[in-house]
């Protein structure tokens, strides 16, 4: 089963309760995951995060972020094995 975090401003993190739960593979019942559960403090500051670094993030292009590195589209969970890889860019 694999374990996930959240990456806000630039760390990953577990949710400030330290609460997580299971996900479970609709087809089967499997657990599949376990997450971390966001609660309202976590979103708080992956909104101000966000609001931080969106001014230079606006301004960067497709083709900067490509040679970047950079994953494409929000990732919200993350394997907690991805931090020895490349993290996405923020």
């Amino acid at each position: 089963m694999e374990s996930y975090k959240m990456w806000i401003e630039g760390k990953w993190v577990d949710a400030d309760s330290g609460k997580t739960f299971l996900t479970h593979n609709p087809a089967t019942g499997e657990v599949v995951a376990e997450v971390p559960l966001a609660g309202a403090s976590d979103v708080d500051k992956a909104v101000a995060a966000a609001r931080k670094a969106f001014p230079a993030w606006s301004r960067r292009t497709q083709a900067s972020s490509l040679t970047a590195g950079c994953v494409a589209g929000p990732a919200l969970f993350i394997p907690r094995s991805w931090p020895t890889a490349r993290s996405p860019c923020i």
